[in-house]
């Protein structure tokens, strides 16, 4: 674990990982409030949510012979590509066909990024230390889950929408496209010989 923690990837990682739980928590939480705001109605706002983990469940499947045939960081990378996609369409989101398309958008881009953050940890890190390693990393998932709701509340108390922290969620995913794309295996440094 110590070995795990002086990589820069593990941290890049470890942020990549809080990122979604932190944006996926506070739209599900605030969703009927968003979609309202724009007028749309709570039967379609409850379709909404029921048709993502559909659409993320295709996904899933598709992701893993994906992430066997391309470097996973350089996944990783795409899928918070997509995933700053779906905040931008909840902006425009005042019709059916756009509360729908933010629905697909957002179940692939949960559905691509579920794989990648299950293989990366293994293939990094080896297997040996793997629970003390997604113990810590899954810890900072947790605390972006519980912050996730709270941004979002404060952004609405604040400016009256949630259209400031729908942006910063989109800025946020391009955030983590970076520190994805930079999360490289990392090499392990042998101790030097005597």
């Amino acid at each position: 674990m110590s070995e795990a923690m002086r990589t820069k990837t593990f941290w890049f990682v470890m942020i990549c990982g809080a990122i979604p739980a932190m944006i996926y928590t506070g739209i599900t939480f605030q969703i009927f409030s968003i979609l309202g705001e724009q007028g749309i109605d709570r039967m379609t706002t409850a379709f909404v949510l029921s048709l993502i983990p559909l659409v993320s469940f295709g996904c899933s499947i598709v992701s893993g012979f994906i992430v066997e045939r391309v470097k996973v960081h350089r996944m990783l990378s795409l899928t918070f590509l997509l995933n700053l996609i779906a905040p931008i369409i909840l902006l425009y989101a005042q019709s059916y066909l756009v509360v729908v398309l933010f629905a697909i958008s957002w179940g692939i881009a949960q559905g691509f990024m579920n794989i990648p953050m299950g293989v990366i940890w293994p293939n990094y890190y080896g297997r040996k230390y793997l629970g003390s390693i997604q113990g810590v990393t899954h810890t900072a998932g947790v605390i972006g889950s519980a912050l996730g709701p709270i941004q979002f509340g404060w952004a609405y108390d604040q400016f009256g929408s949630y259209d400031s922290m729908l942006i910063v969620s989109a800025v946020i995913g391009a955030i983590g496209a970076l520190l994805a794309f930079f999360a490289v295996p990392p090499k392990r440094k042998l101790p030097a010989k005597t």
